[in-house]
């Protein structure tokens, strides 16, 4: 018998193990085996995850700028950007750049103007805080903006 030597280990001398006992305890050893390394392998490969508390005003500030780029990649909006030459990736790295108090007076302007009708009312005041952060140097959309 092949498996004698699992046998003497695991049982007493005086049980002999049938052959389903000892494809049993192989099994069992091989499936503990290869849970172990799954797992240790699986814990080499995962990536560590960070947690902390969003104060108040982060949390608006989150819920601005998914507000703002929601509005933004509209259709009516995103195509009116575009004949103006502004590119809508930049854009949405520019909304991320904006303070808290820029971001409130975007969105609050956005909320005011009527439905249907305020696609050209974004389109305006995104231009103008486009040309006031050409201005202040911060980008460079515009080549007729000199920086000061």
């Amino acid at each position: 018998m092949r498996y004698n030597h699992l046998a003497r280990l695991t049982y007493p001398l005086s049980i002999k193990p049938s052959g389903v006992q000892i494809m049993k305890t192989i099994f069992k050893k091989l499936t503990a085996i290869t849970l172990s390394a799954s797992m240790i392998i699986m814990s080499l490969l995962s990536t560590s995850v960070q947690a902390k508390m969003l104060t108040s005003e982060e949390a608006i500030s989150l819920q601005n700028k998914a507000q703002i780029i929601e509005r933004i990649s509209s259709k009516e909006v995103s195509e009116k950007l575009i004949a103006m030459g502004v590119n809508t990736d930049n854009l949405k790295t520019r909304i991320d750049n904006l303070s808290q108090d820029e971001l409130n007076t975007l969105n609050n302007q956005m909320d005011q103007l009527p439905a249907g009708s305020g696609g050209l009312g974004v389109v305006v005041f995104i231009f103008v805080v486009l040309v006031i952060t050409d201005m202040i140097g911060a980008t460079d959309v515009f080549p007729f903006v000199d920086p000061v």
